[in-house]
């Protein structure tokens, strides 16, 4: 008997042991009823385990065969109890305990879908495509594309509907229903039961998930992101304690925000777009100084060989991103070969760079150069790019002389 069609609330029972199984190095059991889960319909299979004679064995995985579910066992905890298959005729009695936590949540993100794609479907014609449950995220694929306004009246109205409280039934559809009974997608051609899921008013399909009994037990759902995957749309959502956290952290982040801003819902708005509009007056007066500075040091650059267009330039004492920034605007302007030196807090940098043709790999002159020496040098650098430091002046002079002289 499968005890969770009957109860997805029912966590904990005691069962018979009918059968135990063994397959290669694999122990398991059939028991006369079962609450645990073993999967299906995207759903996770649930955790948990049995106690026999006071010890704890892990259930690991599940079979399903001829209509029986076989509980495979952690044999690394099991090998006290001495179960073995000569042993069926014997009263063995066990008691089941199923993972809670797991196995709500798999019920929130599953009943959540339904509730979600039965929305979908009663106001925009759009079917379900595919369901995956992780760990995480769940991930649902429907027809169609979906715009921002769309996906936040999905949003609101999955949340109106679980506020009614609205219940959800499960049931086995009975054969003579089969030919003319109304699912959301076809009914699978099966001699197999056939279990049908009923939100009323919202959604009815066939399923052999478990699932909540009433959706207030969902609290919320909360659609992460939408985007195109394949021919239609992919949503991302949290349902149940999962979208609880969510919006606790995020809750709490955004206080931390606006008491930064000392601003508060009606507020924070405006004073992030003043930060914005700040911080791009910033960068633009940084471009404007930097193009100066530029204009500058490209008045003060000395060739130190013309032919090749190879330059030097001592920045004196700046900041290395500040360097960067103008030895790259000098190179995009000019066609040469600048090596720049300048030094920051006690550390002396030198930065070299060319953007023409040139047959020079900097780079691995660079990392020849260290292996051949003994220096304090630190850095690396591409075929037309090269950057390195170190706290010993001389050891950038030298690296300097080399670079000019290979060229």
């Amino acid at each position: 008997m499968k005890v969770f069609y009957v109860d997805s609330y029912k966590f904990e029972d005691k069962c018979k042991v009918e059968k135990i199984v063994k397959n290669n190095d694999k122990i398991g059991v059939i028991l006369d009823k079962t609450i645990f889960f073993p999967g299906g319909g995207g759903q996770p299979k649930d955790k948990g385990y049995i106690v026999y004679n006071n010890q704890k064995i892990n259930v690991v995985d599940f079979f399903e065969e001829n209509g029986k579910i076989i509980h495979i066992l952690d044999k690394n905890s099991i090998s006290a109890i001495e179960l073995s298959e000569e042993r069926t005729e014997e009263s063995i009695y066990v008691d089941a305990f199923v993972d809670r936590d797991n196995r709500v949540d798999g019920m929130c993100q599953h009943s959540a879908q339904h509730l979600i794609s039965g929305v979908i479907f009663g106001k925009y014609g759009k079917n379900t495509t595919g369901l995956h449950i992780g760990k995480d995220i769940t991930q649902l694929d429907i027809e169609g594309s979906f715009d921002d306004d769309m996906v936040r009246w999905i949003e609101d109205k999955v949340n109106e509907c679980i506020h009614k409280d609205i219940s959800v039934k499960n049931y086995i559809l009975e054969d003579k229903d089969k030919s003319n009974f109304y699912t959301r997608r076809a009914i699978p051609d099966t001699d197999d039961d056939i279990r049908i899921l009923e939100i009323e008013g919202i959604d009815i399909n066939a399923c052999c998930g478990v699932h909540v009994k009433s959706l207030k037990d969902i609290s919320i759902i909360v659609i992460k992101r939408f985007y195109k995957h394949k021919d239609g749309t992919r949503f991302e959502y949290l349902a149940g304690k999962r979208a609880v956290d969510y919006l606790l952290e995020n809750d709490r982040c955004f206080n931390q925000i606006m008491r930064r801003f000392n601003s508060n819902t009606e507020t924070i708005t405006k004073a992030i777009d003043n930060l914005k509009s700040k911080k791009d007056e910033f960068y633009g007066d940084k471009e404007f100084i930097l193009n100066k500075y530029v204009q500058l040091y490209m008045k003060n650059i000395e060739y130190v060989n013309s032919k090749q267009n190879v330059a030097f330039i001592d920045l004196g004492d700046f900041k290395p991103n500040i360097a960067r920034d103008i030895i790259v605007k000098i190179v995009d302007i000019k066609d040469i070969f600048l090596v720049c030196k300048f030094n920051y807090e006690g550390r002396y940098y030198l930065i070299a760079q060319y953007s023409f043709d040139m047959n020079i790999d900097i780079g691995s002159l660079y990392r020849k150069y260290v292996n051949e020496r003994k220096t304090s040098l630190k850095g690396g650098g591409g075929k037309n790019n090269l950057q390195s430091q170190s706290e010993n002046e001389d050891d950038i002079n030298n690296l300097i002389k080399y670079i000019v002289n290979i060229c």
